[in-house]
């Protein structure tokens, strides 16, 4: 949208799993099954509204592919790095807390896939996606494009690690032991540049890791690691 009177631009998919809407209206912003005249929008009818039929898989997951981990822009290759997480998940009505006294009050989600993620670079104005490349653990931590070249995030399992911003190749990486939930930032002392970032999933992150069995016995652990450039 434009940031100078909210008039959409664009919206384009940058997933290729996506299923709970038949698109989105490029006018409104509106997906184009939304109906105004619903209390409870069906959209692409992948929800389950009806407990006695099989649930359905909706891509991307109920937290969307990218949510409040933030994507990052760089002024040199004009792309955005979207950091997605790439799980479908079955949703059905929480019938206990969704009732006419309470109204909507959200849903409940099964799934046997393991939440994995994207990273992937975009052309925000035309919404092609110029390079995407696949990460075995979910990143809530969000994504950090310097002008030196690189992208930065952290994973759940505890992963730091920087990509070309070109190639998105893997340029660099560590393990800390303990996974992500905040992004990683940068910062210049006496001509040095640095890379800062907190360790410490929160509890609705770490529930990403429900089927990934080899980090079970993860702890959490907060420290705040800072890396030279």
């Amino acid at each position: 949208m434009d940031r100078h009177n909210g008039q959409m631009v664009g919206a384009k998919p940058y997933m290729d799993n996506v299923n709970w809407t038949k698109g989105i209206d490029q006018k409104t912003g509106r997906p184009l099954d939304y109906d105004p005249t619903k209390d409870i929008q069906t959209y692409a009818g992948v929800g389950n509204f009806n407990p006695n039929e099989q649930l359905k898989k909706v891509c991307p997951s109920i937290a969307g592919g990218n949510n409040y981990w933030p994507s990052s822009y760089s002024r040199n290759t004009k792309l955005i790095y979207i950091p997605a997480m790439t799980a479908c998940v079955a949703v059905a009505i929480d019938r206990e807390k969704h009732n006419a006294q309470r109204g909507w009050n959200g849903g409940l989600f099964t799934t046997d896939e393991r939440f994995e993620s994207n990273l992937t670079a975009m052309d925000p104005v035309t919404g092609e996606v110029k390079k995407n490349t696949h990460l075995r653990y979910p990143n809530y931590s969000g994504t950090l494009a310097t002008a030196g070249g690189l992208v930065f995030l952290g994973l759940l399992d505890g992963t730091v690690a920087a990509f070309d911003d070109t190639t998105l190749d893997e340029l660099w990486k560590t393990n800390v032991g303990t996974g992500f939930a905040a992004p990683p930032m940068t910062f210049e002392v006496n001509g040095k540049q640095f890379i800062a970032i907190t360790s410490g999933p929160s509890a609705v992150s770490k529930a990403k890791l429900m089927n990934t069995p080899e980090l079970k016995e993860m702890r959490n652990a907060t420290v705040l690691y800072v890396f030279a450039l």
